[in-house]
């Protein structure tokens, strides 16, 4: 053998580890890509920064201690939830639906609190009012302010939505798992009627009660309906029925399918979560082996009643055991029974 000869075992292992560093190589040009598309659709989301200061927000230390006697709050993830209505003309149109949506990774589990929307709260600036019309006289970051203020949370993160991309949303999951009662069918499809005719679509009435499948049409007036059985209190319920569905369907998911559902519901989205953020969150759910979906509302009954107020009805609520309960619900692992 020459000496400039190298010898076939040399030979063998420069190739391989060549042929190593030309896979890690080919893994991370999928990855960059992969990172870059998540991000390109991300900068399809409205993203509106809001005060970031938690005094501004309403967080006192008083509040944070209160929380921080459960021992996995810091590990928590919440969001506020608003539901707004695109057929509002004017740009100040309340939230439809105020919901707090509660990430535990630890406990293996999302939880859904709806917050009744006639609740009569202190809301800066307006003095006492419904919670739903904190977003019209000052939008996300004043109802942030306002659900931090009367039921002592600690939310800084918020997300709007309008009907068409929660429409959008189920459809991309392939629709949702919907028990329709006889009671709602009628209006259900008056709901799905008006949705069509708003967005020039063909109607897709549902034709029978019973547990079914539900496209994204459906879905959204079977949530809409305001007049069939126990008023806002059963509208509530199904509002968190279709998105616990939703949500059953996306905890299912491959990492690899998220840039994709972004990518449907990001054109109707407002949110001050950043990019890296909400793929932290979306990543924890799909890593944690989230199977559990608990849902609940508040004021439940037993802390609250209806009662007329200078002409106008309202949901009168005890500030106390209310903010116990939820806090309970939250940041515990035994929930209140689902109202």
């Amino acid at each position: 053998m020459e000496n400039n000869e190298i010898p076939k075992k040399f030979k063998t292992k420069r190739r391989l580890i060549i042929s190593f560093l030309s896979i890690i190589g080919i893994i991370l040009l999928l990855a960059g890509s992969a990172v870059y598309y998540y991000f390109n659709t991300y900068s399809k989301i409205n993203y509106i920064p809001i005060v970031e200061n938690k005094e501004e927000l309403n967080i006192t230390k008083e509040t944070e201690e209160k929380i921080n006697i459960f021992k996995d709050s810091k590990n928590i993830i919440n969001v506020l939830l608003l539901g707004t209505d695109q057929r509002e003309a004017d740009t100040a149109s309340r939230s439809d639906s105020i919901m707090i949506a509660s990430i535990d990774p630890v406990n293996g589990n999302i939880k859904l609190a709806s917050l009744m929307r006639d609740t009569r709260v202190d809301i800066e600036g307006h003095g006492k009012d419904k919670l739903g019309h904190a977003f019209a006289y000052g939008g996300p970051a004043l109802a942030l302010k306002t659900v931090n203020k009367n039921f002592d949370m600690n939310l800084t993160y918020y997300a709007t939505n309008d009907y068409i991309g929660l429409l959008n949303i189920i459809d991309s999951v392939g629709g949702v798992m919907i028990d329709v009662k006889d009671y709602e069918l009628e209006w259900a499809n008056i709901c799905i009627t008006d949705i069509a005719k708003l967005n020039g679509t063909e109607n897709t009435p549902v034709t029978k009660a019973g547990m079914q499948l539900l496209n994204g049409q459906q879905a959204v007036g079977y949530s809409r309906i305001r007049k069939a059985g126990d008023g806002d209190y059963e509208r509530t319920e199904r509002q968190r029925t279709v998105l616990s569905a939703v949500l059953n369907k996306v905890t299912k998911m491959n990492v690899t399918q998220v840039p994709t559902l972004i990518n449907t519901f990001a054109p109707f989205v407002e949110t001050n979560i950043t990019s890296t953020y909400l793929l932290k969150i979306a990543v924890s759910v799909l890593n944690s082996g989230i199977s559990d979906i608990i849902q609940s509302r508040f004021p439940t009954d037993q802390s609250s009643g209806g009662k007329i107020i200078n002409d106008r009805w309202y949901l009168v609520y005890d500030k106390e055991d209310t903010i116990s309960e939820l806090h309970n619900f939250i940041f515990g692992n035994i929930p209140p029974e689902t109202n």
